[in-house]
């Protein structure tokens, strides 16, 4: 028989800004693959958005952000919680 802990803590607010975070992360690794790494390898025609492409062509960064995000909310988790509830 297992006992539940009753928290008296609120429970942390969101951040919306770390899903707007994680979205442009997402994004960013979309258009890496569509617009930049597609047409290098030749999985794909040249793109006609050079632009696009020059500016997606640091896409894969995006992954990088999406773990520092995710490693600053597993921090965030830990602090507020024991050991065993984590």
């Amino acid at each position: 028989m297992s006992q539940e802990r009753a928290s008296t803590e609120a429970p942390a607010a969101r951040e919306p800004e770390l899903d707007l975070l994680r979205a442009v992360a997402a994004l960013m690794v979309v258009g890496f693959h569509f617009l930049d790494r597609g047409p290098r390898v030749g999985l794909m025609p040249e793109s006609s958005w050079p632009l696009l492409g020059g500016l997606f062509a640091y896409g894969y960064l995006g992954v990088h952000l999406f773990f520092l995000i995710s490693g600053y909310v597993i921090l965030m988790t830990a602090e507020r919680s024991t050991a065993g509830s984590f």
